[in-house]
């Protein structure tokens, strides 16, 4: 899958892996831990974790879920022009 697939990684931290040659979820998860803590200093243990399929949260069973969430990308900012008077 495509590095920006990663569940809680953003366009931008997407976009500057891929500008490094990190093109997919395995590509990010086969980098060494140092070099991505240079490179992707915000939420980077985790979202290294995530590509090596590692998750910590706690499983419990006829639990409801607390929310859920739909990512949409937009090729490009959807409040452009809207308060373009302010």
């Amino acid at each position: 899958m495509p590095v920006g697939e990663l569940q809680g990684i953003r366009r931008t931290q997407a976009e500057q892996l891929r500008q490094l040659g990190v093109e997919t979820i395995r590509h990010l998860a086969a980098v060494p831990a140092a070099t991505f803590l240079r490179i992707q200093r915000r939420h980077c243990r985790a979202l290294q974790e995530r590509a090596r399929r590692i998750d910590h949260l706690a499983v419990r069973p006829g639990r409801t879920v607390a929310s859920v969430s739909l990512r949409a990308d937009f090729p490009r900012d959807v409040l452009d022009g809207l308060h373009a008077g302010c």
